[in-house]
This record gives C-alpha cells, sequence and structure tokens, in this order.
C-alpha cells in the first residue's frame, strides 16, 4: 500500500516534496505509515525508476513523480531563504 499512496501523491503534486513533507501529508489519512517506511519505499521507487530523487543545496533530498514525458526544468534555490 505504501508504493500506491506515494505515487499517489508525487503525481498529483507539483512540488518536489521531502520524505518528511511526504509522511506529515500522508499522516492524516494513513497514520501507521511511519517516516522510515516512507524513505524506505521513496528509496525502493527512485531503484524502480518511478520518481526522481533530487539532492538538494540546502541539504535536503526531495522527491517528483517521473510520468512518461520527459519535463527538462531548472531548479533554483535562494541563497537567503
Amino acid at each position: 500500500m505504501p508504493k500506491e499512496v506515494i505515487l499517489n501523491l508525487l503525481s498529483r503534486t507539483s512540488k518536489h516534496m521531502s520524505a518528511k513533507e511526504i509522511h506529515a501529508t500522508l499522516y492524516r489519512m494513513h497514520p501507521r505509515i511511519g517516516l522510515t517506511t516512507i524513505s524506505r519505499t521513496l528509496d525502493l521507487l527512485y531503484r524502480m525508476g518511478l520518481i526522481y530523487k533530487l539532492d538538494i543545496v540546502d541539504g535536503h533530498t526531495r522527491y517528483e513523480f517521473r510520468s512518461g514525458e520527459k519535463k527538462e526544468h531548472h531548479h533554483l534555490i535562494c541563497p537567503k531563504c
């Protein structure tokens, strides 16, 4: 179940979400899914080629749904925020 729930969430958002953000969002509807399960599932989905893994300069890894179409885009981070 965690794979489907996480993929559904990532496919519906335009945000690049961290494991903690995904956990916080899903916790309301699925309180039994822990952060460790989220992290392991994200790693599995990445290895399966279903999501992108973005290592951002701020030290947080973020994830993005990998649709069938490749959409190149930039990731800008404000150094003051």
